[in-house]
C-alpha cells in the first residue's frame, strides 16, 4: 500500500508523463481528474510500449483505439463473470446452509423450519422449472417434518401448495428426472392435503388418493420406501366409510406391500421405515391381527434408530416413540 504523498517515478504520456516524474497521492486523497489523468499515463505507456513491438500499419492510431475498446469490453465481460460467479456462489451458500440446516432437524425442528424458509426463497428466484421444483420440494420436505413433530394446519398448507406448485410445473414430463421429480412432489402434496394428524380432510381425500396412485401408474411406486403405498393405505385405514374410501381391509393389503418391500433381513423382519412398521400393525390390530401387530412393534422399538434408515435417523426416533406409545395403550405389554 502506498504512503501518504509518497513520491513515485514511472514512464509517463503527455507533457507532463514524458518528463518522468509524476506524484502520486494516497488512494483516498486522489481526486476524479487526478486519477484519470494518471491512468492516461499508464495507458499510454502500454499503448507506446505495445506499439513498438508491432510492426507499423496504416492507421495505427485507429488500431490503438480498437485495442483499448477490445481492453474494455474484455473487462465489462470479466465483470459480467465475476457477478454471475458471485451469485452462483451466493446462491450455492445458502443452498447449502439450508441443506446444513435440515440434516441438523432433529437437533430442534426450528432448523427444518428455517431450511424450508431459505428453500422458498430460493425457489422464488429461479427461472428453471427443474431448479424451481427441486427447491419447491425440498420446502414441502422440510415442513413436513416440522408438521411430524407438532402438528400445524398453516404449515401443513404451506407444505401442500409448495408441492402442488412443483407438479404444476411438469404438467407432461418429458425426461425421467422431470418425471420423478413431479412423482415425489404429488407424494408430499398427497399427504398434506388429505391427512392432518388424526383426521382425515373429505374435499381433497379423493384428490390425494387419486394423485397415489397416478404415481404408483408412473412406476414410481417405490419412492421414499414405497411412500405411495404408504399414504394410500393410510388414507383407506382413517378415512370414513362414508366417504367410500374407508376400508380397513384394503388399507392392510396396501400397507403390508410398503412394508414387506422394505423388509430389513428375514433376521429382522421389521421395515427399515418407521412408518410402514407402525401404519401397518395399526391396521393389522382393525382387522383382529392384535397378535401380529405387537410382534413387529416390539421389535421395532428395540432397534438402535441409527442402524435402520440412516436419512431418517429423527424420524425414527419420533416413530419409535409413537410406537411404545401404541404398544402401552393397546397392553402389548
Amino acid at each position: 500500500m502506498m504512503e501518504k504523498n509518497k513520491k513515485v517515478t514511472t514512464r509517463t504520456s503527455s507533457k507532463n508523463c514524458n518528463k518522468g516524474k509524476v506524484t502520486v497521492l494516497h488512494p483516498d486523497k486522489i481526486g476524479r481528474r487526478q486519477r484519470g489523468a494518471t491512468e492516461a499515463c499508464f495507458l499510454h505507456v502500454a499503448r507506446k510500449r505495445q506499439g513498438s513491438r508491432l510492426p507499423r500499419l496504416p492507421g495505427g492510431e485507429q488500431l490503438h483505439k480498437k485495442r483499448d475498446s477490445t481492453i474494455i469490453r474484455s473487462s465489462h465481460s470479466l465483470l459480467l463473470f465475476l457477478t454471475l460467479t458471485f451469485s452462483f456462489n451466493v446462491w450455492a451458500n445458502s443452498i447449502k446452509t439450508a441443506d446444513a440446516l435440515f440434516l441438523a432437524r432433529g437437533d430442534d425442528p426450528k432448523n427444518a423450519l428455517q431450511a424450508a424458509k431459505i428453500y422458498g426463497n430460493l425457489a422464488a428466484e429461479k427461472i428453471n422449472p427443474l431448479d424451481k421444483g427441486t427447491l419447491l420440494f425440498k420446502q414441502c420436505f422440510a415442513l413436513h417434518y416440522v408438521v411430524t413433530m407438532k402438528e400445524d394446519k398453516e404449515l401443513s398448507k404451506r407444505a401442500s401448495l409448495a408441492a402442488k406448485t412443483a407438479s404444476d410445473l411438469f404438467p407432461d414430463p418429458e425426461t425421467f428426472e422431470e418425471e420423478e421429480l413431479k412423482a415425489k412432489a404429488l407424494l408430499c402434496y398427497g399427504v398434506h392435503s388429505a391427512l392432518m394428524g388424526s383426521t382425515v380432510n373429505a374435499i381433497p381425500v379423493y384428490k390425494s388418493a387419486e394423485a397415489m396412485k397416478k404415481i404408483i401408474e408412473m412406476g414410481h411406486g417405490e419412492i421414499y420406501d414405497y411412500g405411495p403405498y404408504q399414504v394410500l393405505g393410510r388414507i383407506k385405514f382413517m378415512a370414513p366409510q362414508s366417504l367410500l374410501l374407508g376400508d380397513k381391509k384394503e388399507a392392510e393389503y396396501i400397507l403390508a406391500k410398503a412394508f414387506e418391500k422394505t423388509l430389513i433381513s428375514k433376521e429382522l423382519p421389521i421395515s427399515k421405515n418407521g412408518l410402514n412398521n407402525l401404519f401397518y400393525a395399526q391396521a393389522l390390530d382393525a382387522v383382529g391381527k392384535k397378535e401380529r401387530a405387537c410382534e413387529i412393534l416390539k421389535l421395532f422399538v428395540e432397534q438402535d434408530p441409527k442402524t435402520l434408515h440412516e436419512d431418517r435417523i429423527p424420524e425414527t426416533k419420533h416413530e419409535m416413540k409413537e410406537a411404545r406409545t401404541w404398544l402401552r395403550e393397546s397392553n402389548c405389554w
